[in-house]
């Protein structure tokens, strides 16, 4: 299917199958392509600005230098998607499936990342994202994001804020303490630095 520089702008194409499509520049800003299927769709450079992409299948899509500031990806599946210097400010990636995707210099200020999965991921140069590099053996990764209301920390498969992060590694964790002091002493350089 070829869309490329096509204008769609508040198009409904809610549940559309587009796998391989080629929709680089295309205008999609607020479009509905909810539950869409765009699996290896070329979307580099793209106005995705305010879609809706929520559920969507976006597994290996090109999305490089894309355009998502404040789009809805609420539990879409980006595994393996290159969003690559995308511009994913406020976008609402809530339970988002970025497993292996790759975020190299995307910006990600404001982006809501609560329960996504980004094992693999590579933030390699993204913007809103601190690596904390805890050497965690068990081969965790943890990252702080900045939103609108303070960081939030991810490792493993957790979600924390500051506060419950130092909760859960604090004096009570049940792990190896360790474990435990190295992410305190992580954190302790994210809270100093803001």
């Amino acid at each position: 299917m070829k869309l490329a520089n096509t204008y769609l702008r508040n198009a409904n194409m809610r549940k559309a199958n587009m796998r391989n499509a080629n929709m680089r520049n295309a205008d999609l800003q607020g479009a509905n392509l909810r539950y869409a299927n765009l699996r290896n769709a070329n979307l580099r450079y793209a106005n995705l600005r305010g879609a809706v992409l929520r559920g969507a299948n976006l597994e290996e899509a090109d999305m490089r230098n894309a355009d998502l500031r404040g789009a809805d990806l609420r539990g879409a599946v980006l595994r393996g998607a290159n969003l690559e210097e995308a511009d994913m400010r406020n976008a609402d990636l809530t339970s988002a499936g970025l497993f292996l995707a790759n975020l190299r210099g995307a910006d990600l200020h404001g982006a809501i990342l609560r329960y996504a999965v980004l094992c693999g991921a590579n933030l390699s140069g993204a913007s809103g994202v601190t690596d904390l590099a805890v050497n965690d053996p068990r081969g965790y990764r943890c990252i702080a994001i900045a939103q609108p209301d303070g960081w939030r920390i991810s490792a493993g498969c957790r979600w924390f804020t500051v506060a419950e992060a130092l909760e859960h590694w604090g004096l009570q964790y049940d792990g190896e303490r360790a474990i435990g002091d190295a992410y305190l002493s992580a954190l302790s350089t994210l809270t100093t630095a803001n």
